[in-house]
């Protein structure tokens, strides 16, 4: 897989914690919220750090639970492999970002890709929720 150069997608801090969620996600698809993972979400939105990342691991679940292949990311204590953005983070920001905006059709496109095929409307809608999470202020 290809991966981009990370750039702006780590400025709203949804990128270390997906980072940070993922590294503690079980084999048993467990997702633990992860005291790295809160330290990252609290360095990014503050007080309103652990509803916004018990939203994103909500999405997160749901993705896991519909795909069928490894979710790919980019180790955050890896020197080189940090500054990349694999495809699959970029498809998960995006559906986020989109879940947030209250995009129903990107969230769907996103989710669509994330779950290679499989229920769309469980990962979708977990995002769409996040807009709620959000409305106190821009991510």
């Amino acid at each position: 897989m290809k991966a981009d150069t990370v750039g702006q997608e780590a400025a709203d801090g949804l990128l270390p914690v997906l980072r940070e969620l993922c590294r503690g996600a079980g084999a048993d698809g467990s997702l633990p919220l992860t005291p790295r993972a809160l330290h990252a979400a609290r360095e990014a939105w503050g007080a309103a750090a652990l509803l916004r990342l018990s939203g994103i691991a909500r999405v997160l679940g749901e993705v896991r639970l519909s795909r069928r292949a490894v979710f790919h990311y980019s180790n955050p204590d890896c020197p080189c492999c940090r500054h990349k953005l694999t495809p699959n983070e970029r498809a998960f920001l995006s559906l986020v970002r989109a879940g947030i905006a209250g995009q129903k059709t990107a969230a769907t496109g996103a989710a669509l890709i994330l779950t290679e095929g499989g229920p769309v409307e469980p990962a979708r809608n977990a995002a769409l929720a996040l807009r709620g999470v959000w409305s106190a202020g821009p991510v």
